[in-house]
């Protein structure tokens, strides 16, 4: 199956449940695709924007995000090489609560990706979408491997996904780096590092 096609259509497809039958006991949310769609949906798009801006530190890129930069990213890679499908959790006012994507790099394993949820919001726990999003992908992309990368600082992040099944496979010591006025994280063999960038990995029996 080549993933990357199967994204495609995802992302190209109008606004979508395909987590409906794969999530329990959270009715009283939307969750659907970002789709090709809302590339005019300016509110939305500042509500990703303005996500990204609050939990920059989650990232090892910290620019500073806007409504520009946001429909650049998604007209330029996101909708082009379809690497990538992004799950958008609304409640029933429409007001953008969290976001939970997919990566791809072979077919041999998913990467969980883009993962932030208000940390305010009560309205439902954010494993409950993890599992229904590994489900939607054994089911559909049949795959049995899941990988992700978290900063070993995003001690929130590390305890969420160790708890819900994942363990640490890989670490990489990272340098913090200024280039032309924005924070990176980089790859470091300096054992001074300023963090660790671990790489998690859950196999579906």
């Amino acid at each position: 199956m080549n993933l990357s096609s199967e994204f495609k259509k995802i992302n190209n497809s109008k606004p979508k449940n395909y987590l409906d039958e794969y999530t329990n006991n959270i009715d009283c949310l939307i969750i659907r695709n970002l789709s090709k769609f809302d590339l005019e949906n300016t509110e939305l798009l500042m509500s990703i924007a303005e996500f990204r801006n609050i939990y920059n530190y989650a990232f090892r890129n910290r620019f500073v995000a806007n409504l520009k930069s946001t429909h650049e990213w998604l007209s330029n890679d996101f909708f082009v090489n379809n690497k990538r499908i992004l799950f958008l959790i609304f409640n029933s006012s429409n007001t953008l609560l969290a976001h939970i994507g997919l990566f791809t790099k072979n077919n041999d394993y998913l990467e969980i990706d883009n993962v932030i949820k208000n940390t305010k919001n009560n309205e439902f726990k954010m494993y409950e979408v993890l599992e229904g999003v590994e489900r939607f992908s054994i089911k559909k992309f049949n795959v049995k491997s899941f990988r992700l990368k978290v900063l070993e600082s995003n001690n929130r992040a590390l305890n969420f996904y160790i708890q819900n099944g994942y363990s640490v496979v890989n670490k990489k010591n990272q340098k913090l780096l200024f280039k032309e006025g924005v924070e990176i994280l980089s790859d470091t063999l300096d054992k001074n590092y300023d963090d660790r960038l671990l790489t998690l990995e859950k196999n579906i029996e």
